[in-house]
């Protein structure tokens, strides 16, 4: 389960508050396109607004991503590289 599922939260609604389009936002969840630092930033920031995840919720999007196609998987892996070489 993504985190906007999480936060009932639509790739619409972050591609607002990012200042970029849903279609943006859907290429950048999917690895299509890269993760700039600025979009890195604000999706950080978008992150921490909302409240800090608890150790079940973790444990359960580790085992949604686990559970994920070998794509989505791979994709995910790629944000998450992305994100974690800017920190």
């Amino acid at each position: 389960m993504s985190v906007s599922v999480q936060t009932r939260t639509t790739q619409t609604q972050l591609g607002a508050y990012c200042g970029r389009s849903q279609a943006h936002i859907s290429k950048v969840l999917r690895g299509v396109v890269p993760v700039s630092k600025l979009m890195a930033a604000k999706l950080e920031a978008w992150v921490s607004e909302r409240s800090e995840p608890d150790k079940a919720e973790v444990e359960a999007l580790i085992e949604g991503i686990a559970a994920a196609a070998p794509e989505r998987r791979k994709h995910i892996l790629h944000i998450l590289r992305e994100l974690s070489a800017l920190a």
